[in-house]
């Protein structure tokens, strides 16, 4: 097998292994707080350990860094909290797909930030995402819970390209991938603890089952699953990264399928359809060193 063959394999296992992120977040019985605080905890120690087992660990050099790495810590636990409500009060579906308009968002946040020229195409991709999401809910309702899933779902992947493009701008060039991600993760532990203080649960673990569920999910499906994915964008374009984390949508969709009986509606199906085609066609029109969303899960 050729260094790249082994890294399309390394790629495609973490994509898929990120599907079942979706799927065990709706089934572990712990509110969003406890399972983002459980899974960043746990990834956070394999990171380091790994940083450290390669002897590539090293410090934050100062003070502007720290900051910076506290910003993409908050906006990572945002996203992540905001994820797993909107599965927990919509569907897995709903959760995945909304999240997943990030891509669009993206090339407008970029235009923001690096003075990126838009296109027609590019409102064109937003046109579409909006009708994909009317799909998906088609009424104003705030007591809908799939348009709460809606709403949850795009506030969590309105956060994505903020934390991409901030690490991007400022600590990308000054920390290696290892470093960067053991740091955000263990940092979002540190502040997801006082909500786990005000919900008395910090020194209360998870029953059996959803301690099992927490600790795949945090080691296996985010640590685990992370060394892969750094691994393959050694070799990989980030055109073919961005395409294959497509899939995680598709993987989740089939695992929530499987595991927890939980089938798609037609509208759900078609939406997602619309929202992922946007999002696809932004990814392939990215440069073909980028690695926007290396970091979605």
């Amino acid at each position: 097998m050729t260094d790249r063959s082994r890294a399309l394999v390394e790629v495609h296992v973490a994509t898929l292994l990120y599907g079942f992120i979706g799927p065990l977040g709706k089934a572990v019985d712990l509110d969003p707080y406890q399972i983002v605080f459980w899974r960043t905890a746990l990834a956070a120690i394999v990171l380091f350990l790994v940083a450290i087992r390669l002897k590539s660990h090293a410090p934050i050099r100062s003070w502007s860094d720290l900051a910076t790495f506290a910003a993409i810590a908050v906006l990572l636990s945002v996203h992540w909290v905001l994820f797993f409500q909107s599965i927990k009060v919509s569907t897995v579906a709903i959760g995945l797909v909304t999240t997943y308009t990030y891509p669009v968002l993206m090339v407008f946040l970029e235009s923001l930030f690096f003075n990126v020229r838009l296109r027609t195409v590019d409102f064109a991709s937003a046109v579409a995402v909006l009708i994909g999401v009317y799909c998906l809910a088609p009424e104003f309702d705030l007591s809908d819970a799939n348009f709460q899933g809606v709403l949850y779902g795009m506030a969590s992947g309105a956060m994505l390209p903020l934390f991409i493009l901030l690490r991007k701008k400022r600590i990308i060039d000054r920390y290696n991938t290892w470093d960067i991600s053991a740091y955000e993760l263990g940092i979002a532990g540190l502040l997801l603890l006082p909500f786990m203080f005000y919900n008395e649960t910090l020194f209360e673990l998870p029953g059996t089952s959803d301690l099992v569920l927490v600790v795949v999910l945090g080691v296996v499906l985010t640590g685990f699953a992370r060394i892969l994915f750094v691994n393959s964008q050694r070799l990989l374009s980030g055109k073919v990264v961005g395409i294959t984390l497509a899939l995680e949508t598709v993987y989740g969709v089939i695992i929530a399928v499987i595991f927890l009986a939980a089938i798609p509606s037609g509208r759900e199906i078609t939406g997602g359809l619309i929202i992922l085609s946007a999002a696809v066609f932004e990814s392939l029109r990215a440069p073909a060193d980028e690695t926007v969303g290396s970091n979605v899960q």
